[in-house]
C-alpha cells in the first residue's frame, strides 16, 4: 500500500497486516509479509518498503525482522512509541541468496 505521509516520509510503500486474534501465531503474518515483499520488489520494482509496529507488539516486530526489516528509529504515532522499519531491495536479495 502506498502511504501519503508518515514520520516525515512522503509517498512510500508500507507493509501492513491485521488478523483476528484466533489467527495469531499460525504463520499467516509471515507468509503474507513474504508474498507482499516479493510482489513489491519483483513486480513493482520498488527500492524500499517500510513498516511500522507498536514497540510493545513483540509478535509483529518479530515477524517484520524475521522477513528482513531493520528498525531504523522509534517515533510517536497516535501518542504511542512505534518502531519505524525498512527493507531495501538489495538486502532482500542477499537474504534470499543465503536461503538458497
Amino acid at each position: 500500500m502506498i502511504t501519503e505521509e508518515m514520520n516525515g516520509f512522503k509517498n512510500f510503500y508500507e507493509l501492513g497486516y491485521r488478523f483476528l486474534p484466533k489467527y495469531w501465531g499460525q504463520g499467516f503474518a509471515t507468509e503474507a509479509a513474504k508474498a507482499s515483499i516479493k510482489y513489491g520488489f519483483e513486480k513493482l520494482k520498488l527500492d524500499s518498503i517500510y513498516a511500522i509496529a507498536d514497540v510493545q507488539n513483540i509478535a509483529s516486530n518479530h515477524v517484520l525482522q524475521k522477513v528482513g526489516f531493520t528498525i531504523i528509529e522509534i517515533f510517536n504515532y497516535q501518542e504511542l512509541p512505534h518502531n519505524w522499519l525498512v527493507l531495501h531491495n538489495s538486502v532482500q536479495a542477499n537474504i534470499e541468496g543465503e536461503n538458497s
